[in-house]
């Protein structure tokens, strides 16, 4: 009796499963050199999970940083800018006067070069998305060239 009901729950546990993919709405659109790509849900929470752990305490929650103290990451130009701007900064950390979006800093940033390629394009990519809109993503290899 159990194997015959488990034998018949199981492919529709696993059809259940396959069909709560998640839905569109938890994609980012991005744009690559062939045109537009999705990164899903899972990417970005990866990405989350980096930027919680080493760039939250001072960006904050949302990205907007501490005025006069740590600038924002996100609704920049240097955030939604060039991508290889943004992956020196993190492997080779910034100091020193910075205005950005016409606030003065005057700090510093750890270089995270201890992080993987991986990591890096992650944090990246969920910086980039927090701001909304489309933009064009990092990937591993991008950084392993700027390294």
């Amino acid at each position: 009796m159990f194997c015959k009901s488990f034998c018949i729950l199981l492919p529709l546990f696993a059809v259940l499963l396959c069909s709560c993919s998640g839905s569109s709405e938890n994609r980012v659109s991005v744009h690559d050199s062939q045109g537009t790509t999705k990164i899903s849900e899972v990417d970005l929470g990866h990405g989350k999970l980096v930027y919680e752990k080493n760039c939250k305490v001072c960006h904050q929650d949302k990205g907007q940083g501490i005025s006069g103290y740590y600038p924002p990451v996100v609704n920049t130009k240097r955030t939604k800018g060039d991508k290889g701007y943004l992956i020196k900064v993190l492997l080779n950390g910034l100091s020193g006067p910075i205005k950005v979006e016409g606030e003065d800093y005057n700090g510093v940033m750890a270089s995270y070069k201890n992080l993987s390629n991986g990591d890096i394009a992650s944090v990246l990519n969920y910086i980039r998305s927090m701001s909304g809109g489309e933009f064009e993503p990092v990937a591993p290899g991008d950084v392993e060239v700027l390294r």
